[in-house]
């Protein structure tokens, strides 16, 4: 007989105490399907009766989800500046035919500054000013739009619809 058998401790009870020991310590199949769908938050561990490995694990799990739901924030303040970036490129290279050097855009103005001698009809521009109330000039080179265009789709198609007046 080896020695792990004479070590053994049933207790006094035999076979039948032995399995009520095993029983006790066994977990319940509910439970058990239960905690293996919770695996990824570090259940398991705690259903392995390591409680302080569970804390750890649950632990790392939230902090790479807090990195990751960070990550993403970057990624997405990232990819957002790019979108302004291109629309604003864009917008500058269907100016400069109009002789605009300039383009800003509020929530609450549209601001464009013309080069020296710009190529449209000072009779055009002057026509937009008297016709529409919005529109004001900010100095000999500068048309001010007021208009409140809180998204930036907004302001990007009210600087389209402003150029397709302009030319």
């Amino acid at each position: 007989m080896s020695g792990a058998w004479r070590r053994l401790d049933l207790a006094g009870g035999g076979l039948q105490e032995a399995n009520r020991e095993i029983a006790r310590t066994l977990r319940r199949r509910g439970i058990a399907y239960g905690l293996w769908l919770l695996f990824p938050a570090g259940a398991h561990r705690f259903y392995l009766a390591e409680a302080l490995g569970g804390l750890v694990y649950v632990a790392a799990t939230a902090a790479l989800l807090a990195f990751a739901v960070a990550g993403w924030t970057v990624a997405a303040l990232v990819a957002s500046a790019v979108l302004v970036s291109l629309a604003s490129h864009r917008l500058r290279l269907l100016g400069k035919p109009l002789g605009i050097a300039r383009i800003d855009a509020s929530e609450n103005a549209i601001l464009l500054q013309f080069v020296p001698n710009p190529p449209l009809e000072p009779a055009r521009i002057i026509k937009l000013i008297q016709t529409k109330r919005n529109y004001k000039l900010a100095g000999q080179d500068r048309l001010r739009i007021e208009v409140k265009l809180p998204e930036l789709k907004a302001r990007v198609a009210e600087i389209r619809r402003v150029f397709a007046e302009l030319g």
